[in-house]
Formats: C-alpha cells, sequence, structure tokens
C-alpha cells in the first residue's frame, strides 16, 4: 500500500493547455445561441455578451428578459418607460403618467360652454 503522505500531485501544464483552448458550445439555457469559442473565453460570452442571458430590466421593473429583448421591453413595454406628458412635455416612468394628469398644469380641460377642449396657460 503506498503512503499517501508521500504522494504529490503535480498540474499538468500541457493537459491544462490543451482543456483551456478547447472548442465549447454556449451553455446557455433553456435555448444557447449559436456562439463556439475557447472554454477560456466562454464565462465572457455568457455573463456580458451571448444574447440568450437573461438579463434584468435597467429601468428597474423587477422583471428579466433575454438580453436579445431587453432593448424592445424597454422601449415599448416596460411600465416603467420614460413617456413624455402629452400636455407639459415632462418626462415621466409611464405608470405614474395617470397620477401626473390629475395635477398636470398644462392639462386640457373641458370648456363648459363650447364643448371642445383647450389648454389652460
Amino acid at each position: 500500500m503506498m503512503d499517501e503522505a508521500r504522494c504529490t500531485v503535480r498540474k499538468d501544464r500541457g493537459c491544462q493547455r490543451e482543456i483551456e483552448f478547447l472548442e465549447v458550445d454556449c451553455p446557455t439555457q433553456p435555448r444557447p445561441c449559436l456562439w463556439r469559442g475557447k472554454l477560456t473565453d466562454m464565462e465572457h460570452h455568457v455573463s456580458e455578451e451571448c444574447p440568450k442571458r437573461l438579463r434584468e430590466c435597467d429601468l428597474k421593473c423587477g422583471g428579466k428578459y433575454l438580453a436579445e429583448e431587453l432593448e424592445q421591453h424597454m422601449a415599448r413595454d416596460c411600465h416603467r418607460r420614460p413617456v413624455p406628458c402629452q400636455y407639459c412635455k415632462q418626462q415621466l416612468p409611464m405608470k405614474d403618467l395617470q397620477d401626473h394628469y390629475m395635477g398636470c398644469d398644462r392639462l386640457l380641460e373641458c370648456a363648459p360652454t363650447a364643448n371642445k377642449l383647450e389648454v389652460k396657460n
């Protein structure tokens, strides 16, 4: 029986180099992208570049979206996307627009006698 105290294990640099340069496919699940590259580049790809990775919305709505769909979410769907008030032009989150109308100084209001809309000055 071999004495374990005298056994040493050494890293094989040749094998290490071979492993680092192995070609691998994107591991992102459930739908990987078409990326193929070196094992040493995989972590950067998954965390920074992969269009299939999940990212939190930059507008802090709490949602997570595929990186390739995030821009569309923030521009069209996010309830926190900035929109201008159609009356005073102030930029505010979409979710706050209705509340803003209640106090907007430039809000259109009905003229009681003419039955038309006017802008308050």
